[in-house]
């Protein structure tokens, strides 16, 4: 019975770290402008995030990722700093190729109320999944300018939607 209880007791935890993690964490590549970057995204089934004028899922991606493939000025306008400066990024972009991209997506999070989340339309997402790529148009990239897992395992909170066959159209 002890030797049953201890097994079931770390057995779970081993699972929970290392099988379900695994399982819900996908490669990603995103393009932008012909450049691709790859990454590590969390399946995120608590992602409700949707941009409020197309409905458009949002994949959340750390800044530090984007910023390889994002054109200068784009990152000069988000700047460094974790909140960014919302009227700055407006007034950089305006009038630049870049602001019909950009997109301002409203978000609660736990310790948050009413935040804005800078976001930008990339040309194609690919999530690569053992079964086939799944390639997804229809998608905003929310900017995120902090670490999303402390250890490194993912960079990238994937919306639960993208992987659903309804919403693809399959």
């Amino acid at each position: 019975v002890v030797a049953a209880f201890v097994l079931v007791r770390y057995g779970v935890g081993f699972l929970k770290r290392n099988f379900l993690h695994s399982f819900f964490k996908v490669p990603v590549v995103i393009e932008l402008q012909n450049k691709r970057i790859s990454t590590k995204a969390l399946v995120d089934t608590g992602n409700q995030l949707k941009d409020p004028l197309t409905l458009k899922p949002v994949m959340i991606v750390e800044f530090a990722v984007l910023k390889k493939i994002l054109p200068p000025e784009v990152v000069a306008a988000l700047g460094e700093e974790n909140e960014p400066d919302l009227q700055r990024i407006i007034d950089s972009l305006s009038g630049s190729p870049w602001a019909s991209r950009i997109r301002l997506v409203p978000f609660t999070s736990i310790g948050k109320n009413k935040g804005m989340l800078v976001g930008i339309r990339p040309d194609e997402v690919i999530v690569l999944t053992a079964d086939s790529d799944v390639r997804v148009k229809d998608i905003i990239i929310g900017i995120y300018h902090r670490p999303l897992s402390p250890e490194g395992a993912y960079r990238a909170l994937l919306h639960p939607d993208v992987l659903d066959p309804t919403m693809l159209g399959l």
